[in-house]
């Protein structure tokens, strides 16, 4: 009786232990509704999907997107980390169509994301932003500090550049997505690296474990007779993890 009573102690414990292990690291699934692919070979709007909030006492340690469906990230949809605090993640995607036709491809996303106890800081995330920056004028490319948008001259101009801040001691940097956003848009992360819309141009010039750069440029406008421009902002968001 003695030894039952032992075993059953033992078992016990080790269950107790085995159940405090697992809450050490709370995992959710989130499911979008099903998505439409664009037209043809040509991208979907941008659709957002936002992580549920962090249990309390917990915090945002990492976050995955990937979709159920005809499409998949990184080859035929963009998929990225558009905002991270310590109890959310929220997600953008788009989709391309893959035939001609209407847009009738559908796609599920599934956020996959975990929560770390606070005090264990596996991974932490930074977000940089560029001030406002002016684009070309009429049709060039460009990319200006000025005070205002006559002061822009009316031709093609040099790239903007954001960085993320550099890691901690013990950290490296695991994943970042750029954004672009104001009057014109663009964005990649480290599968989509060089991107060329219609309005604005992004491309990943450095990435390393310990530094991410990002250049941009933005389009200029034409205004009936005049030309004109407009003011977009870089934004880049960095996820660091710790060195094992």
């Amino acid at each position: 009786m003695r030894l039952l009573r032992l075993i059953t102690f033992i078992l016990c414990a080790f269950g107790l232990a085995q159940e405090g292990r697992s809450q050490e690291v709370v995992t959710k699934v989130k499911r979008s509704p099903p998505r439409a692919s664009g037209e043809g070979r040509e991208y979907s709007a941008w659709y957002l999907l936002k992580s549920d909030p962090a249990p309390p006492g917990y915090a945002v340690s990492d976050s995955q997107l990937k979709l159920e469906g005809p499409n998949s990230c990184g080859t035929t949809a963009q998929c990225l980390e558009g905002e991270r605090t310590e109890s959310t993640s929220t997600w953008l995607f788009r989709i391309q169509g893959q035939t001609g036709g209407s847009a009738s491809a559908t796609n599920v996303a599934l956020l996959t994301t975990k929560y770390r106890k606070i005090g264990t800081e596996a991974s932490y995330t930074t977000t940089a932003r560029t001030p406002e920056k002016f684009s070309s004028r009429g049709g060039y490319f460009g990319c200006f500090d000025a005070a205002n948008a006559t002061a822009v001259p009316e031709n093609d101009g040099p790239w903007c550049s954001l960085s993320a801040l550099p890691p901690k001691p013990g950290y490296r940097i695991k994943s970042a997505s750029f954004s672009l956003e104001g009057d014109r848009s663009c964005v990649g992360n480290d599968f989509d690296r060089e991107i060329e819309d219609d309005g604005a141009a992004c491309r990943l010039t450095t990435r390393t474990d310990g530094q991410v750069t990002w250049q941009f440029k933005m389009l200029g406008h034409t205004d009936g007779p005049s030309n004109t421009a407009e003011k977009s902002f870089g934004k880049l968001v960095a996820v660091y993890e710790k060195i094992q």
